[in-house]
């Protein structure tokens, strides 16, 4: 089954959703029964089922004494609900949102909410290992490659393995394969290395996929039959992704619903790193660009 994207949104009575305004139809109704909201998805997801909840009514301007301010953050002021989102290509999108309601008078009223809005960041998932995969590696393949990817538990491990395998074969199957458009895009950040060191351990820390130690290795399992280039492209990410105080490299892999995979290498250095991204869906490229910049460019929330 296709792994759900899972996004939170609130509603509550504290908007002006009704189409009548309060100077030609009366103040805004202080409850409403039998609420449904429903969001209109875009092409690229699949439609979703209406939310319905009993009842909503309005905060009181003036709290009750001994009234704490958590009592009037949940229902019936307030009600929390997470939507499964299911994409049927990875691209942010913006839902169209309205809400339909009965009012104390017994009148049904509608009106429109702020729409739901998905970015692209959202979308990311950390890459899934396959229990077929799990049961293919057995303890015998782990245990060698521990010697590479020291420290590591089985997920990681295989995390990592998987990572190994899917950047050397993305661009060689979008050659054998028309139907896989496997593409690779190189970006440059001039930034300061403690700026895109700590902006991965904020936002991307989740992906991050660990792939050796700081020490020389030999050569892995699956690079024994490799020389020349691709032993130099080996030794470029020979670091680890555990101390980030001392990397010079970070490999990212993220799986994007319903299909789809971006795996990312980051070379930092002292005032600018070097990203070189791949992926089995060029169109996605077409986000990375504002991707990056939400995470990297923007300043820090306090």
């Amino acid at each position: 089954s296709t792994p759900a994207k899972k996004k939170k949104s609130n509603v509550s009575n504290q908007k002006d959703v009704n189409e009548r305004t309060s100077e030609e139809k009366g103040s805004f109704p202080k409850q409403m029964f039998g609420v449904m909201v429903q969001l209109h998805t875009t092409k690229s997801y699949a439609p979703l089922r209406p939310i319905t909840l009993p009842y909503l009514r309005q905060r009181p301007q003036k709290p009750s004494e001994g009234t704490s301010a958590s009592t009037y953050a949940r229902f019936p002021y307030v009600y929390r609900f997470t939507i499964a989102l299911l994409p049927r290509f990875p691209a942010p999108s913006s839902f169209r949102a309205a809400i339909l309601f009965n009012d104390e008078d017994g009148n049904t009223c509608r009106g429109p909410l702020e729409p739901l809005s998905i970015k692209f960041s959202d979308l990311l998932l950390p890459l899934p290992i396959p229990e077929s995969l799990k049961n293919l590696w057995g303890p015998r393949v782990l245990n060698a490659w521990k010697e590479y990817v020291p420290d590591s538990g089985p997920e990681e491990l295989l995390r990592s393995m998987t990572f190994e395998l899917m950047w050397h074969a993305m661009l060689r199957s979008s050659l054998k394969d028309k139907h896989v458009s496997g593409v690779e895009s190189v970006k440059l950040l001039v930034l300061p290395k403690a700026h895109v060191i700590g902006r991965i351990r904020r936002y991307l820390s989740n992906y991050v996929v660990r792939h050796a130690s700081l020490h020389e290795r030999p050569e892995g399992p699956d690079r024994k039959h490799r020389r020349g280039k691709s032993d130099a492209d080996a030794a470029q990410y020979d670091v680890s992704t555990e101390v980030l105080s001392t990397i010079t490299s970070v490999r990212m892999a993220t799986f994007l619903p319903p299909k789809y995979h971006l795996l990312i290498k980051f070379r930092i250095g002292d005032s600018s790193t070097l990203v070189r991204m791949r992926t089995d869906q060029s169109l996605v490229f077409e986000h990375v660009d504002t991707f990056f910049d939400n995470i990297f460019q923007t300043p820090e929330l306090r």
